[in-house]
């Protein structure tokens, strides 16, 4: 029988944060924020098939210039040593297309390993690499398709006797819906893929999630605005409630790689109140003021049992001549442990 790598731990900004009923993923890094723009309008893909790159949207919609973009995120997290992210990317226009490529690299420090249940594993220093090619293009005035190829390794246990390491290639889709010229619909389908196997011989489910996101323009007198809403739930299988012998009580076993697309809706052992808490709204507000400055609000929330990830995001943009400069900054709120103040800074180019 196959062992599944059942971390029961979420990866955020440098801490390992304990889940009550954990989401089964093997590279959870790559469920955050990873640009300035997106965690600045709360973790959401909203409008960053405008502004933003690879790691925020499948889809990119064509603009007159190319350009590259560079990010570095400073993390202060009490406890933790060494966390750090750097991710670099470009998009150039083809034909009547978006191609676009990234690389990002993330060092989580010095970070307490704990299990399931809480105990001290002790420490360990994993980090996190991937990269990826996406094209998207126009299929009618009302229609953008997008389609990407990533791969990503990590070693979410280095400094452990029993280190695994794990990697994989992924694939990513994503439609842009013009609805008119004030709405937009965004959806997405991120790092699908086959189970990843460890170093360990266990094996993990790619952080596969599906996002939702619905955009309006709202002019705020001679400036541009705009406001929405966004839902994302990672498509892995919730852990399923085993008796002494290892026999599932509550919830459902553990499906192959395919088959968590779909059970990963209807598996959580607390039923459709569980399942529930696994889908993370956002709500995010962006405002473009005069002489290219710009100010991004956000707000993401999670459940308690699932990561406690909740934080109000802030973001300025400043833009002059080809240079765009975004600031982003991350506040936890309520009982969002798992998060750390942090701020991002990007730097983009258009040519």
């Amino acid at each position: 029988m196959k062992k599944v790598l059942t971390l029961g731990l979420i990866l955020v900004n440098g801490l390992y944060a304990f889940a009550i009923n954990p989401v089964l993923i093997a590279l959870p890094h790559k469920t955050q924020a990873m640009s300035a723009y997106s965690l600045s309008l709360g973790n959401s893909i909203g409008h960053s098939y405008f502004h933003g790159d690879i790691f925020t949207s499948t889809v990119l919609i064509q603009s007159d210039l190319n350009g590259v973009s560079v990010s570095a995120v400073p993390i202060f997290t009490a406890g933790v040593k060494g966390s750090s992210l750097y991710q670099g990317a470009a998009r150039v226009n083809i034909g009547s297309g978006v191609l676009s490529a990234g690389g990002r690299f993330y060092q989580a420090g010095e970070v307490t390993y704990r299990d399931v249940d809480g105990n001290d594993l002790g420490i360990i220093k994993p980090y996190c690499a991937d990269f990826g090619l996406n094209y998207s293009l126009p299929v009618s005035e009302k229609i953008h398709l997008g389609v990407g190829l990533g791969y990503a390794y990590a070693d979410l246990f280095q400094g452990q006797s029993n280190a695994a390491k794990v990697g994989g290639i992924d694939v990513d889709l994503g439609a842009v819906f013009l609805l008119s010229d004030d709405d937009q619909l965004t959806v997405q389908w991120s790092d699908l893929g086959g189970l990843l196997k460890t170093s360990t011989e266990s094996y993990g489910y790619q952080p596969s999630t599906f996002r939702l996101a619905y955009t309006r323009n709202i002019p705020v007198g001679n400036f541009e605005s705009f406001a929405g809403i966004q839902i994302e739930k990672v498509l892995a299988p919730t852990a399923p409630i085993l008796d002494a012998q290892g026999e599932v009580v509550s919830g459902k076993p553990l499906p192959s790689a395919f088959g968590a697309l779909f059970q990963s809706w209807n598996d959580a052992p607390g039923g459709m109140a569980e399942e529930m808490q696994e889908i993370r709204p956002s709500l995010f507000y962006s405002l473009n003021l005069m002489n290219g400055l710009g100010i991004n609000l956000g707000y993401s929330n999670q459940s308690y049992e699932k990561g406690r990830q909740n934080f109000i995001g802030i973001g300025v943009l400043y833009s002059k001549n080809a240079i765009t400069a975004n600031l982003g900054y991350a506040i936890p709120v309520g009982m969002s442990q798992a998060m750390s103040n942090h701020s991002i800074i990007s730097l983009a180019y258009a040519f």
